[in-house]
């Protein structure tokens, strides 16, 4: 028996390995195909990932180009409102340099009519324009001729015309200075 038993054993014994051999085949198929498999995802998540990293360089662009613009637009928009603010400035100065020859109603019994206001005539000008030629004249705080008020009254004298000299060549230098301001903003 001892040979039948050596022949089974035999036998057996090669079943095993052949069993073992089989069960190693598909384990190292079952290992190749997970290493494909792995491998695969890792493919995706490679591909997704490189993906991802376009996607965020492309949005960072845009937006770059958003701000590029939102500061070039920004920029256009205060270079107009300030060529508008110089416009309007230079408008404003030349309104106020600018002449304009007006026809004045003086109060007087002697004459009335138009003429070109200089010297003396621009003194009589504010006088007939302030109080009408009216010593008495008051219009609130202000009186006399040349309507001067309180405290320039008591800075230069009184409500007198040498005191009215005083203020204007002060102020504007000369009567014809300040009849051209008069005409310009209706006071002096």
């Amino acid at each position: 028996m001892s040979g039948h038993f050596q022949a089974s054993t035999i036998t057996t014994a090669q079943g095993v390995l052949n069993g073992q051999s089989k069960f190693q085949k598909q384990i190292n198929s079952l290992s190749s195909a997970h290493v494909v498999e792995q491998n695969s995802i890792n493919d995706q998540f490679a591909i997704r990932a490189e993906a991802d990293k376009k996607i965020a360089a492309q949005e960072a662009a845009k937006k770059a180009a958003e701000q590029k613009k939102a500061e070039e637009a920004k920029q256009a928009a205060e270079a107009k409102a300030e060529a508008q603010r110089a416009a309007d400035q230079r408008a404003a100065d030349q309104r106020a340099a600018q002449v304009r020859p007006t026809s004045y109603q003086v109060n007087s019994a002697a004459s009335s009519g138009s003429y070109g206001v200089t010297g003396n005539a621009s003194k009589e000008w504010i006088k007939s324009i302030e109080s009408g030629g009216n010593p008495n004249a008051a219009n609130g705080q202000y009186q006399g001729l040349f309507q001067m008020g309180s405290q320039a009254a008591a800075s230069y004298g009184g409500y007198s015309g040498s005191a009215a000299d005083r203020y204007v060549a002060a102020r504007y230098g000369s009567w014809e200075a300040a009849a051209e301001h008069h005409r310009i903003y209706g006071w002096y």
